[in-house]
């Protein structure tokens, strides 16, 4: 039996909880596609889930990076380090990861340029140059076929993953599942509302049973159905 923060979403692809986020872990035969890392502190607990599933931080073929929020990006120099795995990143955030440019402000209200994005730039992991540029559609470089859409909005670069032969997206913070249906990303941390809901057009004919969201119970099933729905209504 798994540990309750590790969820089978399909053959070979789990969601782990991190404690407010979550990574999406996607065995190939290179090894584990790490999709997300946590906040700067999840290292230990991503250490203790790929145990469960039988493999070390080591093991990690590929870390890849929805966005650069901290909840996302945390601990990708520790997993890079310990695994010298490859980091992939869409370029509109990769200098962001780097530190070469400022962490763009993640609220925009007058109380969130005061406190909020001031204390999530104390959370910002230890700086990484990503080894990967995504760009939109290209394949990731596995043996299974895992293809990146840009979805901007919540970020300038913010990225999801399909996989097609599993009927699967990984959305990261591109969408909501609450009360049973998908809903736009979170108004109060997306920098574009407007832009992020006009990305989501880019899933339209994307075949996805399954859809995996960082702060979100996945859709099991209907994928497809619920995008439309969505989609019907922005």
């Amino acid at each position: 039996m798994l540990a309750d923060d590790i969820l089978t979403v399909g053959d070979g692809i789990y969601q782990i909880g991190l404690g407010g986020t979550s990574a999406t872990l996607i065995e190939t035969k290179e090894g584990p596609v790490l999709i997300d890392a946590g906040w700067v502190w999840s290292r230990a607990r991503i250490q203790k889930n790929l145990g469960e599933l039988g493999y070390l931080i080591e093991d990690v073929a590929l870390l890849a990076i929805t966005h650069f929020h901290p909840d996302h990006s945390g601990s990708a120099k520790a997993i890079k380090s310990e695994s010298q795995a490859p980091v992939a990143m869409h370029a509109e955030d990769a200098l962001v990861l780097s530190k070469e440019i400022s962490m763009p402000s993640v609220v925009k209200t007058w109380y969130g340029e005061m406190f909020f994005n001031p204390f999530l730039n104390l959370l910002r992991g230890p700086s990484v140059h990503p080894d990967l540029i995504l760009e939109n559609e290209m394949p990731l470089p596995v043996s299974t076929k895992i293809e990146v859409v840009h979805t901007p909005g919540h970020t300038a670069g913010s990225v999801c993953f399909h996989i097609p032969e599993k009927r699967l997206l990984v959305g990261g913070d591109a969408m909501e599942h609450k009360g049973g249906q998908l809903h736009p990303p979170s108004r109060f941390f997306s920098q574009d509302l407007h832009q992020a809901a006009h990305s989501l057009r880019k899933l339209k004919d994307i075949d996805c049973e399954t859809i995996c969201l960082s702060h979100f119970s996945p859709v099991m099933e209907n994928g497809n159905i619920l995008l439309d729905e969505l989609l019907d209504h922005i």
